[in-house]
């Protein structure tokens, strides 16, 4: 997969309000120490933005619900920033999250589909962006398979430079 990013103008310029020339088209690839590119990873099925860290510059979540990471489509997501430090666009900082790895909440599973579904929004009303990361494959002991989560992940806890710590809550049916 690949997503393509435009970049906005502050003027509307030859019928446009992107900068065309500075678009980027970005896969797994072009974030070494990441997550290996492989068939039917599906990076970018999912995607959110937000101001995650709190900087003034919009980051963004980049589902990749196919990544198999020890197992059958477990999933995951990229975190990629947006800095002033980077002028040339998102993922000068980045991580990797899946459930188990990176102080994700939950275990991994196969079929989970982690990071399928990703939305971004103030959850908790304390100024910062929040992100909520689908889990559409989870299994939840007492209620059955495939019955879904989510997982959210409070903004302003990314705020040192994608080493984030904090208090992560998991979702699901069971545990609103």
């Amino acid at each position: 997969g690949q997503i393509t990013v435009l970049y906005g103008m502050t003027t509307y310029v030859n019928g446009t309000w992107f900068n065309i020339n500075e678009t980027d088209r970005l896969n797994q690839g072009n974030f070494p120490g990441g997550v290996a590119s492989q068939t039917n990873d599906l990076f970018g099925w999912g995607i959110a933005a937000g101001d995650f860290n709190h900087d003034g510059i919009d980051d963004a979540a980049v589902g990749i619900p196919g990544e198999a990471l020890g197992g059958l489509e477990r999933g995951g997501f990229l975190a990629l920033t947006g800095s002033v430090a980077n002028p040339s666009g998102l993922g000068g900082y980045y991580r990797f999250f899946s459930p188990g790895s990176a102080g994700t909440p939950g275990t991994a599973e196969d079929l989970d589909w982690f990071g399928g579904v990703l939305a971004s929004g103030d959850f908790d009303d304390d100024g910062h962006a929040d992100l909520v990361a689908g889990v559409p494959g989870r299994d939840v002991d007492g209620i059955g398979a495939n019955v879904g989560a989510a997982t959210v992940f409070y903004g302003c806890l990314f705020s040192d430079g994608l080493d984030w710590a904090g208090s992560l809550i998991f979702w699901s049916l069971s545990q609103p």
